[in-house]
C-alpha cells in the first residue's frame, strides 16, 4: 500500500481516524467536527469521509464499539457468577462504582453519547443506542425476576435511573462529585 507524508501506510488510516473520533468524542462530546478529528488523525475531511462516509459514520462506529464493550462487560460479569443473579446485579453495581469517578468509562460516554444523541439529527444512531439501552433495561428486569426481587421491574428502573446518574455525575461534577 501506498505510505503517506507522515509515512503511515493508507491502510492504517481508518483505524486512526477512528482513534482521532474516540479521542474527541470522550473529551468534548460527538459534536467536534470531522475537520478536528481528520487533522488529529494527519489527514483530511476527505479522506475520511472515504472510509467513514459521514461524520454520523463515525458517530455510529464510535456507539458501536461503546455497546461492544458494555456487552463485554456483562459477559464477564455472567462469567465471573453464572447461574448467580443477585451476583451478577451486586458485581455490575460494582464494577460501574469503581468506575464511576473515571469519566472516560465506557459506560459513562455510552449513556453521555446517548444523551447527546437527542439533540443530533441522527435517528438511525440514536435508535441503535436507544434499543441497547432498552435491551440492558430488560436484562436488569430479568435477573432482578431471576433473583426473586419484589417488584423486579420497579427496582431494574431505579437501578438504571441511579447507574445513569453515577455515570452522568462523573461527567457533570468531575472526579471528585457525589457518585
Amino acid at each position: 500500500r501506498d505510505i503517506g507524508v507522515t509515512g503511515v501506510q493508507t491502510c492504517a488510516l481508518p483505524i486512526f481516524i477512528g482513534l482521532a473520533a474516540r479521542r474527541f468524542f470522550m473529551a468534548y462530546g460527538i459534536y467536534v467536527p470531522l475537520r478536528e478529528i481528520a487533522e488529529l488523525a494527519e489527514t483530511n475531511e476527505a479522506t475520511a469521509i472515504i472510509y467513514y462516509e459521514s461524520h454520523d459514520g463515525l458517530v455510529h462506529s464510535y456507539v458501536q464499539e461503546l455497546i461492544k464493550q458494555n456487552e463485554l462487560d456483562w459477559k464477564s460479569t455472567e462469567t465471573e457468577h453464572p447461574n448467580d443473579p443477585e451476583a451478577q446485579l451486586r458485581s455490575w453495581i460494582e464494577g460501574i462504582r469503581e468506575r464511576s469517578g473515571y469519566a472516560f468509562d465506557e459506560g459513562c460516554m455510552l449513556a453521555r453519547a446517548t444523551a447527546q444523541l437527542y439533540r443530533w439529527d441522527s435517528t438511525p444512531i440514536l435508535k441503535l443506542a436507544r434499543s441497547y439501552r432498552i435491551r440492558e433495561l430488560n436484562r436488569i428486569v430479568q435477573l432482578c425476576c431471576k433473583a426473586k426481587f419484589d417488584e423486579p421491574s420497579s427496582l431494574a428502573h431505579k437501578l438504571v435511573l441511579l447507574v445513569d446518574g453515577a455515570r452522568s455525575d462523573c461527567n457533570s461534577l468531575g472526579f471528585d462529585g457525589p457518585h
